[in-house]
Parts: structure tokens; sequence; C-alpha cells
């Protein structure tokens, strides 16, 4: 009786290995991109047809490989980079497991043509779908070129998995800026469909952070400490100058780029006490080590590192940019256009509650708590429990005579100028206004969007939008659900594009960063949602958009008007991401609690 169990032939083992680093175009773009810089490349041009499923080109003037060299490095953990295991958590350079290039050339028409400064030809290597076709001599510069063509071409059904030219090529885009940003000595160029889509020279880190990110000097300060065997430096960007998504937080672990959650929510609490909650920082952080203190054989793609001492290493990026935003602010450097609320270096803000009451009856917007501009930093305000609800209509205010629940409430006031505290007979009810704001919103929305009558606001002044590459191109690709939405954006040459209109509810929050948003955001979910959940999802990111924001105080009138509008919503009280929006505490659990 034969075995059922076999030995897998190697060509078959090259192809599933091939599926954990090869995800897509961008994948292959990255590991090739990584063996240029390892070999000490100063120039390296990448090409690419149909967004790399036709053809990927890299080249690069490093130092080249021999003729027994190119014959080994396409067999599977054959590498230059480590010799013992330890070496694994010492290792400097990107590469090291010597499983890219067969896995590469498992799945295409691959061509290798690489030439060292000591010989006088050139090595070209030519494999299809894994089996080495045919070897020869050739004339050619020094340093290596890889062709990649027809990726997947024997494996159909990945080839089905890609996604459309313009989203594959902002994937290619947002590796070769990320590997830019991490060396700025060394000159990328990226083509595609012969048609240059970017050329960044050798510059100094600020002037790279720059290029790639479309940003101005001024919204950067260095950072630079060390602490036992680590050394961060970088830039950190002023809080004034945040962000909508984290996109423009870019972490590089030994000049390796990585999302690793350590660093993310160090710098996350570095800033807490002055980036609003969904918002985000520009950081371009770089954190070195010697030692054997970090793990970076721990994805199949290396986008991820473990550290020995996560604590350590939270602790250490964190307390580092708290100082320096800390010595901006004892320096009277306006970090930001809002109060300072942290305490010495960036310290959270300890609770300081100040109470208002009117007692004479008139709108608390007129005799209620002073403005923050003012100098109050108030968190509630209360008002008399014998003023009803009212809400302003056509002009007037007007008691509410219809029954509903939410208008029926007794407004009692606000709370850290983000939650609506109300009440009823039997309940306390807090309200977070934000996200009630954001359900109503949504409504709007949803319902214009079934009437196709979506409400369209145009600019007197044309916005001017400058995108880094890679938003360029998904703003190309989504043109036309933008157009659904209610934006008209034109492109006005380059990387520019003019905004000249937006839906109505948006007209009121527009800004750079806004659009941004709403574009990364666009991109994300057309990932995992088809249909109706798309349009659905879309809408709901521009209710959080239009929806007021917390820290916000709303007069007594906008709030009697909020809560009128959310008696009309006929679903749960949630916001469309699924958020609750009020939170309700019977009266009876109060007595309960002081033992009434």
């Amino acid at each position: 009786m034969s075995s059922r169990i076999k030995i897998l032939p190697s060509h078959l083992i090259n192809q599933i290995a091939a599926g954990e680093v090869v995800e897509r175009p961008s994948s292959i773009v990255k590991e090739l991109v990584e063996n240029s810089i390892d070999a000490r490349a100063t120039q390296i041009d990448v090409e690419l047809l149909e967004a790399g499923k036709k053809k990927i080109v890299i080249r690069d003037n490093g130092c080249g490989m021999t003729k027994e060299e190119v014959e080994l490095c396409i067999e599977r953990y054959a590498t230059s980079k480590i010799n013992i295991l330890e070496d694994l958590f010492k290792v400097k350079t990107l590469g090291f497991r010597g499983e890219a290039l067969p896995s590469i050339a498992s799945v295409s028409y691959f061509t290798l043509i690489s030439k060292t400064k000591d010989t006088v030809e050139a090595t070209k290597l030519f494999l299809e779908g894994g089996k080495k076709q045919a070897s020869k001599i050739v004339g050619a510069p020094i340093g290596t070129e890889i062709q990649v063509e027809d990726l997947f071409f024997n494996t159909p059904a990945r080839l089905k998995f890609l996604k459309s030219n313009a989203t594959e090529l902002s994937h290619c885009i947002e590796i070769v800026e990320q590997l830019a940003l991490a060396h700025p000595m060394i000159s990328f160029k990226l083509v595609h469909q012969e048609k240059d889509v970017f050329f960044l020279p050798r510059a100094t880190l600020l002037e790279r952070i720059l290029a790639v990110l479309k940003e101005k000097p001024e919204v950067f300060v260095p950072i630079e400490n060390n602490a036992s065997q680590f050394h961060l430096s970088g830039y950190v960007g002023l809080p004034r100058f945040m962000g909508g998504t984290s996109r423009q937080c870019y972490t590089f672990v030994n000049r390796r780029p990585v999302r690793d959650r350590t660093l993310l929510h160090a710098i996350s609490a570095a800033y807490q006490s002055f980036v609003p909650q969904g918002h985000y920082p520009k950081v371009v952080l770089f954190l070195e080590t010697e030692g054997e203190d970090v793990d970076v054989n721990v994805h199949p793609a290396k986008r991820e590192v473990r550290f020995k001492e996560t604590h350590f290493v939270h602790s250490f990026v964190e307390k580092s940019i708290r100082q320096v935003l800390g010595q901006l602010r004892s320096a009277g450097d306006k970090l930001n256009s809002h109060v300072w609320l942290g305490g010495a270096e960036g310290e959270a803000p300890s609770p300081r509650p100040q109470f208002t009451r009117t007692d004479d009856g008139e709108s608390p917007s007129a005799t209620g708590p002073k403005d923050e501009a003012e100098g109050t930093d108030s968190y509630f305000s209360l008002y008399p429990p014998d003023h009803r609800i009212q809400v302003l209509r056509e002009g007037a205010t007007e008691a509410f005579t219809q029954t509903g629940y939410y208008r029926n409430l007794h407004y009692i006031g606000q709370i850290k100028s983000s939650y609506l505290l109300c009440e009823d007979k039997d309940e306390l009810i807090f309200i977070d206004q934000h996200a009630a704001h954001e359900r109503v919103a949504f409504e709007k929305l949803r319902k214009q969007y079934r009437d196709s009558v979506l409400q369209q606001q145009y600019l007197l002044v044309p916005i001017s939008l400058e995108v880094t590459q890679e938003e360029a191109v998904l703003l190309t690709e989504l043109s036309q659900e933008l157009s659904q939405l209610g934006f008209e954006i034109e492109p006005f040459g380059g990387t520019t594009f003019l905004i000249k209109a937006v839906p109505s509810l948006l007209h009121d929050h527009i800004s750079i960063e806004v659009i941004r948003s709403v574009i990364h955001e666009l991109k994300e979910v057309s990932k995992t949602l088809v249909g109706d959940e798309i349009i659905n999802h879309h809408l709901a990111t521009l209710a959080c958009h239009s929806a007021r924001t917390a820290k916000e105080k709303l007069s007594r009138e906008e709030v009697s008007a909020l809560l009128s509008e959310l008696d009309q919503i006929k679903v749960a009280p949630h916001c469309p991401h699924g958020r609750p929006f009020d939170f309700r505490v019977p009266i009876v659990d109060i007595e309960k609690y002081f033992r009434r």
C-alpha cells in the first residue's frame, strides 16, 4: 500500500511560500527594493505596467552579484545576510530569509541581470514559473535589474483577488515612499505606463519628509534621544497640524518600516493632551538598536517586530516626544489653537469641574458659563430645573407640544462640553453629542441619497488640494464615488486638485485633512464591503465629519433642535458606526447607592 503522505515538489513548495510573501504587486516591489537597499544602491528605479500586474522592473546601481551568486540567489533559503541562528537577532539588513526571489519567480516570468564592479560581463538568468529556462552572459552596467512579468500567470485564482490598477498602484506608491523616507540618501524614481509618477533625488531627511508628505517645514520639529541600547530620532509634527487619519504616522525600526502597536500607542499617549480624539499627529520616527532587543522574524512580510522590553520601549518613545512638546510649550511656542490642558511636560489634565447655575430663567447662552476663550475651563453648565426644553423654529423659540421621548426630557447641562445630561421622572440620561449628531446627519444623507437629491454646496473660492502621489491615484480611482457623495474635484496639474463643491452638510466643516480622511476611508472600506454596505459606510464617513464634535459647547437652542431630531430616528440609539449615543441610569439605582 502506497503512503498517503508525500513530499511536495520544490516548485509547488515555492508557490505555497509565495502565498505568504507575494500578496500583490506591491509585495514584490517591497522585497526587490529592499534587496536593492541592502546592496548599497544610491539610485533605484521602479517601472510598472498595469500597476505591476503585467510587468515590474526594479533597477539599481548597487554592488551586484557574480555568476555563482546569481545562480544561488533563486534557491530557497539562499542568503548572504545570516549564517547562524543568533544572527537573526542582530540582523540590520531589510532582507535575510532567502525566500523572496524563489517565491516571486515561482508565480511569474522572472528575469535577473546582475554585474559587479570586478567583472567585465553581466549574468542574465530567466525562469518561468520558478523553473530555470536559460542563463547567459550579457553586457550591463554595475548593479542589478529584475523583471517580473505576468504575475500569477500560473495561479489564476490568485490573480482574481487583485484590485483595480489604481488601487494596486497606490499600494506600490505607498511602499516606495515608505522606503524612501527611511533612506533619503538614495534617489528613487517610479514610472507607471512609461510616465513618471515621481522622482525623489538624494536629500536630507527633512527634505525627503517634506517631498513625500507634501508638507511645509514649520509642520515638524526634530527629535533625538538615547536610552540603554536604543536611539530615537526623526521629526514630530506640531499638534496644530494634525491629520484626520493615522496614515501619516511613520515608524521605522532599524530603518525597517513597521506598523507596531507599541510604537503607535506610545505616540498616541504622548500627544493625548494636545490632539483631540479622532485626530492624529504627523510623525516620522526612527528607532535604532544595536543589541538583541528586537525580533524582526515574526511576520512573513516583516511588517511587524517584537521588542524584548515592550514597556521600556513604550515609555522611552512616549517620554521623548512629551519632552520635545514640553520644551516647545516652555519656550512659548503655540502648539495648537486650543488652550493647553496638560500639566508639566504634557501630563494629562487633572479634572477641575466648575459649576455655573442660572436662576433667573434666562437663556444659558446669555447668562451661562463664560466661553473657554475667556479663560474659563468649565465642565458643567447647570440650568434651573423648572426651565423646560424649547426649540428654535422659524426664527422663534416655541415650546414643544407634541409627544416625543427626547424632546420632552429635562435638559440639565453639558459635561466636559461633550455629553448632554438630561432627566425624566425615572432616569438620568447621558447623550454623546457627537454620536447623536452623527446619527442625525447620517439619516439625512441616506434619505437624500435614496431620493437622488444629495444636496451639494459649491464653494465661492475652490480649495486647492496638494496631495501625495498615492492620494492622487486614489482621487482618480474614486472620482465616481466622490461625485455620488456630493464632491466635485478636478485635477489641476501634477498632484494638485481643485475642490469645487462638497456635500451641503459638510460645508461648514470642510478642510484639506477632512478630504484626505474621506479618500483613505473610501479606499479601506472597498476592500471588505460590497454594494449598499459601501454606500452606507461612505455616508457614515460624511456624517462623522459633518457632526458637531466633542469639546464643542452647544447653546440651549442647538441642544433642543438635536433632541427634536433624535425623535425622528426609527432605529436603535447608536451612531452609524455602532457606538451608542445615550446611556441611562435609573433613579432607583442612584437611590440604592445612597441607601435611600
